[in-house]
């Protein structure tokens, strides 16, 4: 059944239809939207290189091999270039020889300051070398330092051996030898003095032509050829290398051969020259060659290892007194032997002369009394004790050792039986004979009550120490009764 609304509820609707359809709708509409920008990708930080470390240690433990004389270690702390283009035996010849020739016996190197700049550094060193001829020789250096393979390595030159020296030079000691002293007798007349000769020698380095080098050298001194050849063997390139010694005049009469040969050098010098000949011989003694096992001992003292020296008597004695002080400038040299830079200097002394109580001629007349026969005769002044003259037989000259004595002459005298090099004037022990006579008469009259007149009945044998001592006088008779 159809029911239908009252008008007036009707009518309420209607108006609140229309109400509604005629109020404000509200429509939800889309909200501005801010549209933020992609973001920015975050940065890299740009690559900072690690440092190296710091080069100090590889220069230090470089100067304190130095110092050590360990030319190993020092070798392999060098860049790979510097181990490339210079062996480890031309490494160390260059330290050795320098020293040699500085006469240096002791380095002492320690580091001073150091720069970096990033993978090379420069390094200030200071070197001190202690030598017997200059003194204390005092050098400030530089070394450059590069980084290689993860470590540090010393970039070499010559001038870190020393800063005058260049891949090009050498450094060479010019010798000043002094004047030997003489020795004389108590009147002053001389039993050892200082002559002139001249040694022809050569530098292996600057020779062009060897083979004729050789062959004239043996001509105008004698030597073999193969004496010569080893002698140049065994010697380094910048060495004098002494061939022989001749007099004055051979030089002169051969002077335009000798200058005429590269490489050849001649050296006047002293040479010792004893005016009688083998007079007081193991009295005034003879120089020597230093030998191998005392050659350190040696150079300490100053000596370069290849002077002949006092081996003997009087010579050997006063060694210190009569060699005075050598000299010398150590220099570089450049590849022409041109001298570039002098290094240090030191000027030489001249050796003092030793004056002895022998007199020369009671020595000849002892000699002469003793002729041939093997033995000795020494006089002594009673009053003060002072030896007049001390005479040995067999005898030596002196002269055979003044230039070096050569390896045949010196056999014949060490092989000689009746051992001429024997002093027998104290180096020998004999019986004092009948010069003992006078101590056992003074003992007799000092503790037995015997007078000078006291018979003694001399029978040719005493048995008094048992019959295993028996004494027996040179008279076998026996001289009989004797006071």
């Amino acid at each position: 059944m159809n029911r239908r609304l009252p008008r007036r509820a009707f009518l309420k609707l209607a108006l609140a239809s229309l109400a509604s359809a005629c109020a404000p709708t509200e429509v939800s509409l889309p909200l501005p939207i801010t549209v933020a920008p992609p973001p920015s990708p975050t940065p890299v930080p740009t690559p900072t290189p690690t440092p190296p470390p710091s080069a100090d240690g590889a220069a230090a433990a470089f100067l304190s091999a130095w110092s050590s004389g360990d030319y190993g270690t020092m070798y392999d702390l060098l860049i790979d270039l510097d181990r490339q283009s210079t062996s480890k035996d031309q490494f160390r010849a260059r330290y050795l020889n320098a020293l040699s020739e500085a006469t240096a016996t002791t380095v002492r190197a320690e580091l001073r300051s150091l720069l970096h700049d990033g993978p090379s550094a420069v390094a200030g060193f200071r070197a001190e070398w202690k030598t017997t001829l200059f003194g204390p020789l005092e050098f400030d250096n530089m070394m450059t330092l590069g980084w290689q393979d993860g470590g540090w390595g010393v970039d070499w030159s010559s001038t870190l051996v020393l800063p005058h020296l260049g891949d090009d030079l050498k450094l060479v000691l010019l010798d000043q030898i002094p004047v030997r002293g003489n020795i004389y007798d108590r009147n002053g007349l001389g039993l050892a003095v200082d002559g002139r000769t001249v040694t022809v020698g050569l530098v292996p380095g600057w020779i062009e032509d060897q083979a004729t080098v050789v062959a004239q050298l043996s001509l105008i001194t004698g030597v073999a050829p193969e004496v010569i050849q080893e002698k140049i063997a065994n010697s380094q390139p910048e060495w004098f290398v002494p061939i022989a010694d001749v007099s004055p005049q051979v030089s002169i009469d051969n002077n335009e051969l000798l200058s005429s040969l590269v490489g050849v050098s001649r050296r006047e010098r002293t040479i010792r020259v004893y005016k009688s000949g083998d007079l007081g011989a193991h009295l005034v003694g003879y120089l020597g060659t230093i030998p191998p096992d005392q050659l350190g001992d040696w150079q300490e003292r100053g000596y370069r290892g290849d002077e002949l020296v006092g081996r003997a008597g009087v010579e050997g004695w006063g060694e210190p007194y009569l060699a005075g002080r050598r000299g010398g400038r150590l220099v570089t040299l450049s590849e022409h032997n041109e001298e570039v830079a002098q290094v240090a200097a030191a000027i030489p002394r001249p050796g003092g002369s030793i004056y002895l109580t022998i007199d020369r001629e009671l020595q000849t007349d002892a000699e002469r009394i003793l002729g041939q026969r093997p033995g000795a005769i020494v006089v002594l002044d009673p009053n003060t004790g002072f030896v007049l003259a001390m005479a040995s037989y067999p005898r030596f000259d002196p002269s055979l050792f003044a230039a070096g004595i050569d390896q045949k002459a010196w056999a014949a005298l060490n092989s000689n039986p009746h051992r001429p090099l024997v002093g027998r004037g104290t180096q020998a022990s004999y019986p004092p004979g009948s010069v003992f006579k006078i101590v056992t008469m003074a003992a007799g009259m000092e503790k037995l009550g015997l007078v000078a007149g006291t018979p003694f009945v001399c029978t040719g044998t005493w048995d008094r120490l048992g019959d295993q001592f028996i004494k027996r006088c040179w008279l076998e008779t026996g001289h009989g009764r004797i006071n």
